[in-house]
């Protein structure tokens, strides 16, 4: 068999599918081997998903009110077609219902090198909590209302027409948010973060290190804030009261708008800048 002959082939494989593909080039005799699995559970309407994988992405978007669809591929290498189909079988993929918990595990059973890792895409009730965690993935999340947690590294994590808690934290990446009456938590590091949409009446916390963090907020939006950056500066958009001493452009503490809020929002960077801005429609929050 020439090896510089790049080629797919796809065997049924039980319920799933599998893909065997060879490289183009003969520089790395290396092939990836894929295998896909679906599941469908009925549910209520606001069921809990929990997802844990590893070196792949989870993507989860609202689907019907009553059922959560799953798709997981798990990929493993090898140096020839039968060794990475057999390296497929140190992947081992659970999806259980539990009551109406739904939980999706993938995980190594013991040591492997080279390209492998485990992809989830989830189809859920608008209003379902979910927990999603990852490595070296990134996390999307779109439409989901009933609570978001996304944990990942070396990924990005963009989270749109979500509503209520939001907890995503990563590493070496960026965060984009786009939620209304959010309670936002939000962490990284080496990545910007930008929020766009409205909060709640709670206590709001958005951190990076070597990122630009901007918060886009509704005209007429009344909260604190409290805006800490070193190596570069703060802007509001908005009138404010400063509530600190007025010394500094990278240390700033106001309030926007009139009467009392218990909206606090607290933004954390260093070596870039922070931007409190209104809304602008003609301006989307994904690029």
């Amino acid at each position: 068999m020439p090896c510089c002959s790049g080629r797919a082939i796809l065997l049924l494989a039980g319920l799933g599918a599998l893909w065997l593909v060879a490289p183009a080039g003969c520089a790395i005799p290396a092939y990836t081997a894929k295998e896909t699995q679906t599941d469908v559970f009925e549910t209520g309407p606001t069921p809990k998903i929990v997802v844990d994988t590893f070196n792949g992405s989870i993507d989860i978007s609202n689907g019907a009110e009553d059922e959560v669809v799953v798709e997981v591929t798990k990929r493993a290498s090898g140096m020839d077609e039968d060794t990475a189909a057999a390296n497929l079988a140190n992947i081992e993929i659970a999806m259980e219902q539990r009551g109406d918990e739904i939980h999706i595990t993938a995980r190594r059973l013991r040591g492997m090198r080279g390209n492998f890792g485990a992809s989830v895409i989830v189809a859920a009730p608008p209003e379902a909590v979910v927990e999603l965690k990852t490595d070296n993935g990134y996390i999307v999340s779109e439409g989901m209302r009933g609570g978001v947690e996304a944990r990942t590294s070396n990924g990005r994590i963009d989270v749109v027409e979500a509503t209520g808690p939001i907890n995503a934290r990563t590493s070496n990446s960026a965060i984009q948010i786009e939620a209304e009456d959010a309670v936002l938590e939000a962490r990284t590091s080496n990545g910007r973060v930008r929020f766009r949409g409205s909060l709640a009446d709670a206590r709001h916390r958005v951190r990076t290190s070597n990122g630009k963090l901007d918060s886009i907020l509704p005209e007429g939006s009344v909260f604190r804030f409290d805006a800490s950056t070193s190596n570069g500066r703060v802007d509001c958009e908005f009138p404010f009261d400063r509530t600190d001493s007025g010394r500094s452009r990278r240390n700033i503490e106001g309030l926007v708008g009139d009467g009392p809020t218990k909206t606090e929002l607290v933004l954390d960077t260093s070596n870039s800048s922070i931007d409190i801005r209104r809304i602008d429609d003609s301006k989307q929050l994904l690029d």
